[in-house]
């Protein structure tokens, strides 16, 4: 939700984005009603910058809303429509890049693709960021989860996908168990919150990546094993899990991993394959 207070003499003067109801960036402005006669939604008028997504409604007040206004509005939506929501937490490996138009880049979108006939209803709100770590995610995710939560008629729920960690074992000096603490936290505050969870495993780190050192790659693997551990206990509530460092064959080239980190193009897409075709067995209630 795009916010706008303007006036006839001054024109814009402050505008504010909301993302599920939690501010995202706010700009005091002083843009003249003469140098601003348009506003354009979905692309930039240079052309670049890409949008993938939908506009579903287009609403035009005659006052700015506050941020209570925009929640109880965008949950509003949200209800009346019938959505069903996807919610990505994730690092490099989510992030959405908007200067890239490809398809498949952004293994949410390529899963969204998959759905066939639930893209009517499914809503992906993907809130990866680049280089951010589970622990970062963690002071993010109680503003927004709870935006998402199933609600009555919605036979099929929410859902919520963890890929994240990498960045804490790259960038920090966590170490597999610690790391998984975190995503473990992830996990149990999507499920107190009633959505389906679903685990996901890290991608590799690539010997061709520049930084590449042993450590790293072992703490990977060992996230790995604990996150594919079979005990359902109260550290690994959730409900499916999508082994997406399986699909990586190659780690000694960059035919696979990007930067020797993120994942190809054709990577993401087979990332993405494998949660949608597999749509009835999480996505269709018994």
């Amino acid at each position: 939700i795009v916010t706008l207070y303007t006036n006839d003499t001054a024109g814009i003067t402050n505008l504010s984005t909301y993302i599920d109801g939690v501010l995202g960036q706010s700009n005091n402005t002083n843009i003249s009603s003469t140098a601003c006669n348009r506003i354009i939604l979905g692309h930039r008028s240079d052309g670049q910058f890409y949008y993938r997504g939908h506009i579903s409604q287009l609403w035009y007040f005659n006052r700015t809303l506050t941020s209570n206004e925009c929640v109880t509005l965008d949950r509003a939506m949200t209800i009346a429509a019938q959505e069903i929501p996807i919610v990505v937490y994730g690092d490099s490996t989510s992030f959405f890049d908007y200067n890239s138009p490809r398809q498949g880049f952004e293994w949410s979108q390529q899963m969204w693709q998959e759905l066939g006939e639930f893209t009517n209803n499914v809503v992906v709100h993907n809130h990866g960021k680049s280089g951010i770590r589970a622990d970062q995610i963690i002071t993010d995710t109680p503003q927004t989860i709870w935006h998402r939560q199933p609600y009555v008629g919605n036979k099929n729920g929410s859902h919520l996908f963890i890929l994240a960690g990498i960045n804490n074992i790259l960038s920090t000096s966590d170490g597999a168990v610690t790391t998984f603490g975190y995503v473990s936290n992830l996990w149990n505050m999507g499920v107190s919150n009633g959505y389906t969870v679903h685990a996901c495993t890290m991608l590799p780190v690539s010997t061709a990546y520049a930084s590449y050192n042993l450590n790293q790659n072992s703490n990977v693997m060992y996230l790995n094993n604990l996150i594919r551990d079979a005990t359902n206990n109260p550290t690994r509530p959730f409900t499916h899990l999508w082994d997406f460092n399986s699909i990586i064959t190659d780690t000694n080239a960059l035919t696979q991993l990007f930067d020797g980190i993120h994942p190809t193009n054709s990577i993401a897409t087979a990332m993405g394959k494998m949660v949608g075709t597999n749509r009835n067995i999480w996505l269709v209630t018994p």
